[in-house]
C-alpha cells in the first residue's frame, strides 16, 4: 500500500469520525492526518509540479484525481465549521460566475454567519484575490458581493467604470480665483462628477502635462493599465475607468473588521489611495430625494490621496473641503483651496505660533461686497499680551509700493486707555517691562508717535460732502506744539469762528506779522486795554513807545509781587490786592495786545 493511501485512509477515518455525532475526532486530529496527506503527495517520486506538466510525468491522472479527492474532503471538513472555499481555476475551459474561468482567481467566503448581540439576518464575508467577480451579475460572486458592490459603487458608478474619460475644462486654475475664474473647488467634479465621493480627485486636476508644460513641480507621468504614459487627464481617468473591473483583491464583512499590530506597519502603494467613511449612515434608496442624497455626500469623509496630492471632505463646518489644483502663473505652481462652507471653526492653542510667508501676494477677504451681505460677519479682535509688536517694512528695507488703507462704516471708535486706567497705571506699568530701544526716553504712560515721510496730506470730509460735525476735546496740565518749517499756511473757510481763552495767553512774533481783514473787524474788551498800530513811517518811534510801555509794566508786575510777598495773614488786605490785581491783568492785556 502507498505512502499516499495511507495518509489518505488515515485522514478519510478521521474526517468521518469529526463529523460523527458525537465526534471521535477532533479538529486537530484531523489537520494533523490532512498535513500529513499533503506531504505524502509533495514526496511522490517523481515531485508533481504547478500546475503539472501532462506530457512529463505518469500517473498524472492518479495524481489529479487524488488531488481533487483531497480537495473535496477539505472543503468537506471546512463546511462543518461553516467556511466554504471557491475553487481556484487555472487554465480550464467553461464559464463560472459569469466570467471564464480560464482567469485565475482563489476566494474564501464565510456565508450566513451570526452577528451579534442580535441581528435581523445573519452576516457575509469574504476575501477573493485574482480576477473581480461579475459587475452584472452580483448574485453569482462571493458571499456578501452584492452590498460589498452597492457600497463600492459610491466611489465607482457606470461613469465611472465604463472606459469613457470624463470630459473637463482644459483651463488651468488661476490665483486668485473667483467664481468665474479657473477651477478653485469646483475642479474636482467639474468633469461631470456629481459628489465628492466619485472618483479620485486627480482624474481632474489639470497637471503641467495637461497645459502642455514641461514644469517640474508636476509629474509628468503616470501609469495607465501598467504602462507610463503621458500625465494627462484622458489617461488618468482612464486609468480609474478600470476600478472595479482590473482585478487584484477584494474583501469585504458584513461586521466589525480588527486588525492589530504589535510591530511596525508599512503600507506602499503606487497607485492612488481614498478613504470613504459613511458615519453609520444608511445607503440611499430608490424612494431617496435629492436633499437626501446632498445630505448623504456631505456628512461623509473623504480622504483622497491621488496624483501626490490630497482632497479632503469632512462634514463639519457643512462640509469642509480641502484641495490641491495646479495654477498656471508666470512660473506655474500648486495652490491649496479650503472652502469651509457655512458652520463654526473654533481653534484654540497654548503655545507658540509661527506664520512665515514669502510668495508674490497675500490676500485675505472677509465677507462679500455683492449680494445682500446677510453672511457678512461681525469682527471682533481682542488682544492681551505681555508685549504687542507690528512692523511695516524697515529701515533698511521699506516697502517698494504703497500702504493704502481705507475704512468704510456707519461708526469708527477708537480708544487708547481709560478714564480708569490710563496708559501708564496699570500694575504691569514699570520702566523694567519697557523695551529696549522702542522710543528715546520713553516710560510708562507715555504714548509716543513719529513720523518720517516726503509728504504728509490730511483730508476730513468733501465740499460736495462736508463732516457734519467735528468735535475735539483735550484736558491736559501742559500742551506743548512746535513746528519748524520754511513756511507755514494756515487758511480758516469757517462762516463763523469762535475763539476762548480762560487763562493768560501769550503771543510772541519775531518776525513781522501782518495781518490782513477783507471785511470789518470788531474787537471787544471787557476791560481797558492798549493797541497799537504800526505804519511805515512811525515804526520806529512807536517802537520806542511800546518799549517804555513794556518797562512800565515790568514794574507794576515787580511792585505786585513785592507787596504780595510782604503781606502776612494778620496784615492781608483783600480790597487792596484785589486793587493790585485788576491793575496787574489790565497791563497783561494791553501787553498781549500789542504782541509783546
Amino acid at each position: 500500500m502507498s505512502t499516499i493511501s495511507v495518509a489518505k485512509a488515515d485522514y478519510d477515518s478521521k474526517l468521518a469520525g469529526y463529523g460523527a455525532s458525537p465526534p471521535t475526532a477532533t479538529l486537530a486530529e484531523l489537520v494533523t492526518a490532512l498535513s500529513a496527506l499533503v506531504g505524502a503527495i509533495e514526496n511522490t517520486n517523481p515531485p508533481p509540479t504547478s500546475p503539472p506538466d501532462q506530457t512529463t510525468y505518469d500517473g498524472l491522472e492518479s495524481y489529479r484525481a487524488t488531488l481533487a479527492t483531497l480537495k473535496t474532503s477539505a472543503q468537506q471538513a471546512l463546511a462543518i465549521e461553516g467556511i466554504s472555499v471557491a475553487d481556484s481555476y487555472e487554465g480550464a475551459s467553461g464559464v463560472k460566475d459569469g466570467q471564464s474561468v480560464s482567469d485565475k482567481y482563489y476566494q474564501i467566503g464565510v456565508p450566513n454567519f451570526t452577528l451579534k448581540p442580535s441581528a435581523p439576518a445573519g452576516g457575509n464575508s469574504f476575501v477573493r484575490m485574482g480576477t473581480f467577480p461579475s459587475l452584472t451579475d452580483a448574485a453569482a460572486g462571493p458571499p456578501g458581493f452584492p452590498k460589498s458592490l452597492e457600497l463600492a459603487k459610491l466611489v465607482a458608478d457606470d461613469s465611472i467604470t465604463a472606459n469613457t474619460p470624463r470630459s473637463g475644462d482644459d483651463n488651468p486654475d488661476t490665483v486668485p480665483f473667483t467664481a468665474n475664474a479657473g477651477h478653485g473647488l469646483d475642479s474636482y467634479h467639474a468633469g461631470g462628477d456629481s459628489n465628492y465621493l466619485l472618483g479620485f480627485a486627480d482624474d481632474t486636476r489639470h497637471h503641467a502635462m495637461d497645459v502642455g508644460s514641461s514644469e517640474a513641480l508636476s509629474n509628468l507621468k503616470t501609469l495607465t493599465n501598467g504602462s507610463a504614459v503621458d500625465n494627462t487627464r484622458a489617461n488618468r481617468q482612464t486609468e480609474t475607468s478600470a476600478l472595479l473591473t482590473k482585478g487584484g483583491w477584494w474583501d469585504h464583512s458584513d461586521g466589525n473588521r480588527i486588525s492589530t499590530t504589535v510591530g511596525d506597519k508599512v503600507e506602499v502603494i503606487q497607485g492612488n489611495y481614498k478613504l470613504v467613511v459613511l458615519g453609520r449612515q444608511p445607503l440611499l434608496t430608490s424612494t431617496s430625494t435629492t436633499d437626501d442624497a446632498t445630505r448623504f455626500h456631505n456628512n461623509a469623509f473623504i480622504t483622497d490621496v491621488s496624483g501626490g496630492h490630497f482632497q479632503e471632505q469632512y462634514p463639519s463646518p457643512t462640509p469642509c473641503i480641502k484641495t490641491v489644483e495646479y495654477s498656471q502663473n508666470d512660473q506655474g505652481e500648486w495652490t491649496l483651496y479650503q472652502d469651509n462652507g457655512k458652520g463654526n471653526l473654533i481653534t484654540k492653542l497654548k503655545g507658540r505660533t509661527v506664520d512665515m510667508f514669502e510668495g508674490w501676494k497675500r490676500e485675505t477677504y472677509v465677507g462679500t461686497s455683492s449680494g445682500d451681505g446677510s453672511l457678512n460677519p461681525e469682527i471682533i479682535s481682542k488682544t492681551w499680551a505681555q508685549r504687542s509688536e507690528s512692523w511695516t517694512g524697515s529701515d533698511d528695507k521699506p516697502v517698494a509700493k504703497d500702504v493704502t488703507s481705507y475704512t468704510f462704516a456707519q461708526r469708527v471708535y477708537s480708544q487708547v486707555g481709560s478714564e480708569k486706567t490710563p496708559i501708564g497705571t496699570s500694575t504691569e506699568a514699570a520702566d523694567g517691562n519697557l523695551s529696549a530701544g522702542v522710543g528715546d526716553g520713553d516710560k510708562p504712560g507715555d504714548i509716543t508717535s513719529k513720523t518720517w515721510a516726503q509728504r504728509i496730506r490730511s483730508y476730513t470730509g468733501s465740499v460736495t460732502t462736508p463732516v457734519v460735525h467735528m468735535f475735539s476735546l483735550t484736558y491736559a496740565l501742559e500742551i506743548e506744539n512746535y513746528t519748524f518749517a520754511a513756511s507755514t499756511m494756515s487758511f480758516n473757510g469757517a462762516a463763523s469762528n469762535l475763539d476762548v481763552t480762560l487763562g493768560l495767553k501769550t503771543s510772541i512774533n519775531a518776525a513781522l506779522l501782518i495781518d490782513v481783514w477783507t471785511a470789518g473787524k470788531l474787537t471787544v474788551a471787557l476791560d481797558p486795554w492798549m493797541e497799537v498800530t504800526l505804519d511805515k513811517t512811525g515804526f520806529h518811534a512807536t517802537k520806542n513807545e511800546l518799549n517804555a510801555f513794556k518797562t512800565g509794566i515790568s514794574g507794576k508786575v515787580n511792585t505786585l509781587q513785592g507787596a504780595l510777598t510782604g503781606i502776612s495773614a494778620e496784615q492781608l488786605n483783600v480790597t487792596a490786592l484785589k486793587t493790585q490785581l485788576s491793575e496787574l491783568y489790565t497791563a497783561l492785556a494791553a501787553v498781549t495786545a500789542i504782541g509783546a
